[in-house]
């Protein structure tokens, strides 16, 4: 038998004669019998699929063969099913032995029988899938007897009950997988036109789930919205321009002095504004611990708060908590600051909280993102729902602007009002990109993180692995050995959903002691090292280039994976910038959207949006917006 190319291993018979047959004539023989003649294919290209599929249903098709003298049966048309059942280790296959032709008819009819052929299209296939599982069968059957990817069948069998999806494949060539995603989206035309854009490319992926982590954040609202309005109060859809009438009651003073919070919790005109603030939140529930997002260094410990390990064990730290690594190439203090300052600049840097800006998200600090109280309370470092309260008629109230007052007793920043055009536009589009770029690194982790896990799951190693290994642990060895490494390689190969904190490292054990190749073996060493980079990584890699991460991503990259642009920028890469894109999108929804705008569930309440605007909007639009606060479609 031949190795999958046209040359035989006893080449083409000279001394046999072909046998003359009345009529073809079936039979049953076994396919290492066979003898591979001469054949206009040169390379027979062999897949895994082809090979499982004739593992599974056999040779549908005979194959094609002329008998000789001497007992010997050479193929004719059917070498790459030959082939493959021999690989498959089919017992026997069906063959039509026939009369023997001339090498022109020969050539002929080779060359006929592999151009002359169309394959099923998407559609077609689609069809066969759904009525596949009609009779009873589950994806994974389908994906074996088919030879199919099980994870294109689950999306195919998704995408046959969305029509929108379903049209997608059968107008278009659009993939199941994609097909699947827009049918998510199908009534988002925004969102859809988003996709559409980047069909076909590594960056679908990317935008699917930036546009998923965006409806999650905006249901989020939705819902803690609904609730404030159910319980009586006003809530406000948007967050009002710097021009406009309303002001936030954090910048109005009365009679020189700042508004009481009894005062603004009792005037008629009060409207809420729902934010997203980053700080720290009950692990369990999401809830914000307002005691320690208002409390300082020094009171932590002293409320019952300690640093606490991957495991939630307590860590002891006498010379209080330690400040995050500086790994962006930027001022600690100025990041925090500008994180810290308000949706108009109304405080100054030394009230923010010291702790809490200790603890800036957009820092890299490992040893310190968690906090465990005395009561066995968990407190993890992360974004939560909360609340700005607005006076919608400061002026039928004697209220006065502190900034435009002169009744400040410090000097203010400058406010966006004071700015000249280009500097405001300037100002804006920097506060737009930190958040955008935030929530662009969130959504591509996700993604890294998926694609990584499927990677790993291959036999042999990549190309290149020996090298990135040896750098890898000649230069960044202490993270090797890091908790979170290990609990992402949990995760990377595979062993656990989610980290087991307190069985990481048995899982890990375990899985050394199974039975494996070298290659393979080499693949889970690559693995623990490749999570112990992304465990490292965090959102503010953008930032700055960092020489580990840039390893790490442009290693993926080289083995298949599609950077984001935000992933691009972290490794110092000249990447086209999307963001324009995405805020005409944004800008085009807030025009074509407000019929769509969510409403309270408790018909008693009119809360009908007038219009659904995304945080990238709403930053664009208050030039004094915070980074930290979005307000979202409500």
């Amino acid at each position: 038998m031949s190795d999958g190319t046209t040359t035989s291993t006893t080449g083409a018979p000279t001394a046999a004669a072909a046998v003359v047959v009345d009529e073809p004539t079936l039979v049953h023989l076994d396919p290492a019998t066979l003898t591979i003649g001469t054949n206009v294919r040169l390379n027979a290209r062999l897949d895994a699929e082809f090979i499982a599929s004739i593992k599974a249903r056999g040779v549908l098709q005979p194959i094609v063969a002329i008998r000789h003298d001497d007992g010997a049966v050479l193929v004719r048309y059917g070498q790459r099913r030959t082939l493959a059942a021999v690989k498959a280790k089919r017992s026997t296959v069906s063959v039509l032995v026939v009369n023997d032709t001339d090498e022109a008819e020969r050539l002929i009819d080779q060359m006929a029988e592999n151009d002359h052929r169309q394959a099923l299209t998407a559609g077609e296939r689609l069809a066969g899938f759904e009525q596949l599982a009609a009779l009873g069968m589950t994806a994974a059957q389908i994906a074996k007897q088919t030879a199919t990817d099980r994870d294109q069948v689950k999306a195919a069998l998704k995408v046959a009950k969305n029509t929108t999806a379903r049209a997608a494949v059968t107008d278009h060539a659009v993939s199941f997988t994609e097909a699947a995603v827009l049918g998510e989206f199908d009534n988002d035309e925004s969102a859809t036109r988003r996709l559409t854009q980047v069909l076909g490319t590594g960056q679908f992926d990317h935008v699917a789930q930036q546009l998923r982590d965006k409806r999650a954040e905006q249901q989020r609202m939705q819902k803690y919205a609904a609730q404030l309005r159910r319980d009586g109060a006003t809530v406000l859809t948007e967050r009002p321009n710097w021009n406009e009438t309303p002001k936030p009651f954090d910048r109005m003073l009365l009679n020189g002095q700042p508004v009481s919070d009894a005062d603004q919790l009792t005037n008629p005109d009060l409207a809420l504004l729902v934010i997203t603030r980053t700080g720290w939140v009950n692990a369990e529930d999401g809830s914000p611990i307002d005691v320690l997002n208002d409390a300082h260094a020094g009171a932590v410990e002293e409320l019952g708060w300690h640093d606490a390990d991957e495991h939630w064990n307590r860590v002891d730290r006498s010379s209080g908590p330690d400040g995050p690594d500086d790994t962006t190439g930027e001022d600690p203090a100025t990041d925090s600051h500008e994180q810290e300052e308000d949706a108009d600049d109304q405080e100054d840097d030394d009230e923010a909280p010291a702790y809490a800006a200790a603890y800036d998200d957009d820092d890299e600090e490992e040893e310190s993102e968690r906090l465990v109280h005395d009561d066995g309370t968990r407190a993890t470092f992360g974004e939560y729902l909360t609340t700005e309260r607005w006076c919608m008629n400061p002026t039928a109230h004697s209220y006065i602007d502190r900034y435009n007052s002169g009744a400040s007793t410090s000097a203010p920043r400058k406010k966006a009002a004071e700015m000249e055009p280009v500097e405001r536009a300037e100002a804006s589009a920097a506060r737009r990109d930190v958040i955008n770029s935030n929530k662009a690194w969130v959504s591509a982790e996700t993604v890294r993180r998926t694609w990584l896990r499927t990677f790993l799951t291959r036999k042999t190693p990549p190309k290149g692995t020996g090298q990135f290994l040896a750098v890898a642990m000649l230069t960044n060895l202490s993270q090797l050995d890091a908790t979170n490494a290990r609990d992402q390689a949990s995760v990377s190969l595979g062993l656990c959903e989610t980290p087991l904190y307190t069985s990481t490292r048995g899982l890990l054990g375990k899985a050394a002691e199974k039975t494996m190749t070298d290659q393979r073996g080499t693949v889970i060493a690559l693995g623990v090292v490749l999570s112990a980079y992304e465990a490292s990584t965090h959102k503010g890699c953008w930032r700055s280039v960092d020489a580990g991460t840039r390893r790490y991503l442009e290693f993926l990259a080289a083995n298949g994976y599609e950077l984001s642009p935000v992933e691009h920028r972290a490794c110092g890469h000249p990447a086209e910038d999307t963001s324009e894109a995405a805020d005409q999108h944004d800008e085009q929804d807030d025009d074509e959207q407000d019929a769509a705008a969510e409403t309270d569930d408790d018909s008693e309440h009119d809360a009908a949006a007038e219009t659904k605007q995304d945080s990238d909007g709403e930053t664009e639009q208050d030039d004094d917006s915070d980074d930290e606060q979005e307000t979202s479609r409500l």
